[in-house]
């Protein structure tokens, strides 16, 4: 999120200064961060913790046979954190590209604006 912070901070700052062109790739860069933070968000283990207890209560509910049931509990006793996946590597290096690609159009804008 930090990332998109500054690459919106970089659009405002290179757009106000009559940059377009790089304003214009600083809103590229925050949307690009967005979307890699939002999917990103996908692998936070907390959230995968929610979604396996809020499965076990939807079984419940349905009245699924208890084999099923202690099944799923044993799952989510044993997975923890080594069940949740990694980020990809490729995800990580989007994210990273545009938390630098961010952080150099502000430093530009604020020079701009300096001068």
């Amino acid at each position: 999120m930090v990332n998109f912070i500054i690459a919106a901070m970089a659009a405002f700052v290179l757009y106000d200064s009559g940059h377009t062109f790089p304003g214009l790739l600083a809103v590229l860069v925050a949307i690009v961060a967005f979307g890699s933070w939002g999917v990103m968000f996908r692998y936070d283990p907390r959230i995968r913790m929610k979604q396996l207890k809020r499965l076990r209560s939807t079984m419940l509910s349905e009245g699924r046979p208890p084999e099923e049931i202690s099944r799923l509990d044993t799952y989510i006793k044993t997975s923890g954190q080594a069940g949740t996946p990694s980020v990809p590597r490729w995800l990580a290096l989007v994210n990273y590209t545009s938390f630098i690609g961010g952080f150099i159009l502000l430093i530009w804008g604020v020079m701009s604006i300096v001068r």
